[in-house]
């Protein structure tokens, strides 16, 4: 993990002395070193792969940065507070969709409600980690020490504005930031630690470290992890694999397969080695086809469709293994079996699978729980019931999933403001059911949050002609009237 930030830690002065060899600069190391003599949040584009590398630190003056860039086939986008380097395309000029850019940050506390802990067996070896929010002042300690250190996740492309007010001659963009800070005690004789993810869809960061007087020690900073879904980063869980009285950090990120859904983990420990790296597939967070190396350095998660699970071994040891469900469709794969060797996860010999054994939870029961998440405001524990009761409603062959399931679960990533995942799955409970008047309502509910005015438009029309005189009518009207015009 050190050789990972060595580069961003030369950049920042920290080892002093000559270098012994002079190292050509990563597309990283070139952005970081531009947010950091500019003051503005720095990215560039996935597409540029690593072309923006170079021997020496590029200029920092607008005009001769422009002509650097120019030279080198790309495009710089300079705003108030945020700069954008683009691959020239060879097929339009710029302008054309957009012309000029808006960065928009958030950065939040991770709320005390958004508790998807694994439970804990009693056992006096295992810590139960405890976590906290931070306030307001941490959260800004941290964001002012992201701008300063931490090099931005590459972006796939700037999203266009719908709500803003455009005009013939301006156009606006807009590049979304989003950071979650918490504070967690991994271990008993353990301080507390800043546990955060920083995102910029589709890629994010995980960075751990100690607050001490205001001033924030980083320990280590992740690999791109995660493809961010809707407003949401990877989902931060802690558990003691090992046994060793010290939780690790499991970073769980959704994997889109098709019109299905799944999970990719990455274990972290209290050093930042990645434990699930030499059985986890690198390259497939960039959808790499095997074999193929990636361009920027990124985990290589452990991947299961519908989700991930994880076991205590049948020893003694209280260790964890994890089983990767393979439910996907046209696959006669069930399952693959990790267990931990040596301090990393390994996958298993095909015998180390076994059969699953018989549900003994009906899906209805696993619904009936995922609504008592729903009531306690736990939407991540109501997603993993409802996946869990949609996977054992299409279990056997020949079967859908119920409708009700599939819709509950769309409305719990709507509660989270996932609102890409929750169109997936209100769409897939409108393919099952076509008359399901409820699902357009979600669904129109959903595209309007992400201001596809036009598709939300038709789905309100759909759920009142499905509907006409149900009680919500007279309320979707007026949403239809105060949705803007396309798109």
């Amino acid at each position: 993990m050190l050789s990972r930030l060595l580069p961003f830690i030369a950049l920042l002065g920290i080892l002093g002395g000559p270098c012994r060899a002079k190292e050509r600069l990563s597309a990283e190391d070139v952005a970081l070193y531009l947010q950091r003599c500019t003051g503005k949040f720095t990215f560039f584009e996935v597409a540029l792969g690593d072309a923006l590398s170079a021997d020496a630190s590029p200029p920092c003056e607008r005009q001769a940065l422009e002509s650097w860039l120019t030279a080198r086939g790309m495009r710089l986008v300079w705003e108030d507070d945020i700069l954008l380097i683009l691959k020239v395309p060879k097929d339009r000029g710029f302008g054309e969709l957009w012309n000029r850019l808006k960065l928009v940050v958030s950065a939040t506390t991770r709320p005390k409600s958004e508790e998807p802990q694994i439970e804990e067996a009693p056992w006096d070896d295992k810590f139960i980690p405890v976590r906290g929010e931070v306030s307001d002042d941490v959260v800004n300690i941290m964001k002012g020490w992201v701008l300063g250190n931490l090099p931005m996740p590459p972006v796939v492309h700037p999203r266009y504005c719908t709500t803003c007010p455009h005009t013939q001659d301006m156009r606006e963009a807009t590049v979304e930031l989003q950071m979650q800070f918490e504070k967690v005690k991994l271990g008993a004789t353990e301080p507390d630690r800043i546990v955060g993810w920083v995102c910029a869809e589709p890629y994010c960061r995980v960075l751990v470290g100690r607050l001490e007087k205001s001033v924030f020690h980083l320990s280590w900073v992740s690999p791109l992890t995660g493809h961010a879904v809707g407003s949401a980063g990877p989902w931060l869980l802690y558990e003691d694999v090992n046994a060793d009285g010290i939780a690790e950090i499991w970073v769980y990120s959704h994997l889109p397969a098709g019109s299905q859904w799944g999970q990719r983990l990455s274990i972290f420990d209290l050093n930042g080695r990645e434990l699930t790296r030499d059985a986890g597939e690198c390259g497939e967070l960039e959808d790499l086809p095997p074999g193929k190396k990636p361009v920027f350095d990124s985990v290589c998660p452990i991947w299961g469709v519908p989700f991930v699970e994880h076991s205590f071994e049948e020893n003694d040891s209280h260790r964890i293994y994890l089983e990767a469900s393979r439910e996907i469709r046209g696959s006669e794969e069930r399952s693959v079996i990790y267990r931990l060797r040596d301090g990393n996860y390994v996958q298993g010999k095909r015998e180390d699978v076994e059969p699953p054994p018989e549900p003994t939870r009906t899906p209805a029961e696993w619904n009936e729980e995922g609504m008592q998440c729903m009531k306690r405001k736990d939407y991540h524990g109501a997603i993993d019931k409802f996946i869990m009761a949609q996977y054992l409603s299409r279990i056997k062959p020949g079967t859908t999933p119920n409708v009700l399931y599939v819709n509950n679960l769309g409305y719990a990533y709507f509660k989270l403001e996932m609102y890409d995942a929750a169109v997936l799955c209100f769409r897939q409970a409108i393919q099952i059911d076509p008359k399901r008047a409820v699902a357009y309502l979600n669904l129109g509910e959903a595209l309007a949050k992400l201001s596809r005015n036009a598709e939300a438009r038709e789905a309100y029309q759909k759920y009142l002609e499905l509907a006409p005189d149900s009680k919500s009518a007279a309320e979707v009207k007026k949403k239809l009237e105060a949705l803007p015009p396309a798109p």
